[in-house]
């Protein structure tokens, strides 16, 4: 799965779908019809080597996909900063 996306600028940045059945939870409210997709979390990783993206990318991925688990069995994680 492709977690970074090269922004024009050249920096790279993190995004991660949400789940739809979490998206009530972790995005914008529902719309009246079901959604076909989540909305994108997106985050700028600072950075143009893509080396050093894809290790920050692996672990931003790893704690979004901690999160979506929990939720989707009713645990609430701490936020992180």
């Amino acid at each position: 799965m492709h977690y970074i996306v090269r922004h024009h600028s050249g920096t790279l940045w993190f995004q991660i779908r949400v789940p739809v059945a979490l998206t009530p939870r972790f995005g914008p409210h529902a719309s009246v019809r079901t959604p076909r997709f989540g909305p994108i979390i997106r985050q700028c990783l600072g950075t143009g080597d893509l080396s050093e993206a894809r290790a920050l990318a692996l672990q931003l991925a790893g704690d979004w996909l901690s999160r979506f688990s929990a939720a989707r069995q009713g645990v609430e994680l701490p936020q992180v900063a």
